[in-house]
């Protein structure tokens, strides 16, 4: 990973039929090129890996 890697950030949300009601769940990172992703939970990093 170098600093010209693609880095994605999704946010989960729900709960709420507009934006603005509903809450995040969580945070999920991917990284282009990688199987890897992470989301935070409860202070710990969470790691995925996908199996190709």
């Amino acid at each position: 990973m170098n600093e010209n890697t693609e880095v994605f950030v999704h946010r989960v949300t729900c709960n709420g039929s507009k934006v603005a009601e509903r809450k995040v769940l969580y945070l999920f990172i991917t990284v282009a090129g990688s199987n890897k992703a992470f989301y935070v939970y409860e202070g710990a990093i969470i790691t995925v890996i996908f199996e190709k």
